[in-house]
């Protein structure tokens, strides 16, 4: 699942918008990874 569609769940199931940087920022906290693949962030 990239960033933006992760945007995207986000909003469509709590109607929160949120920057994909500042999620990505929070997937890490915990220790979540992603990787950049042609300019897309993944979540793994």
């Amino acid at each position: 699942m990239t960033m933006p569609e992760l945007d995207r769940a986000l909003f469509d199931t709590s109607g929160l918008k949120a920057h994909s940087d500042a999620i990505g920022r929070l997937l890490c906290k915990p220790g979540f990874t992603h990787k950049i693949e042609e300019d897309q962030k993944t979540i793994q």
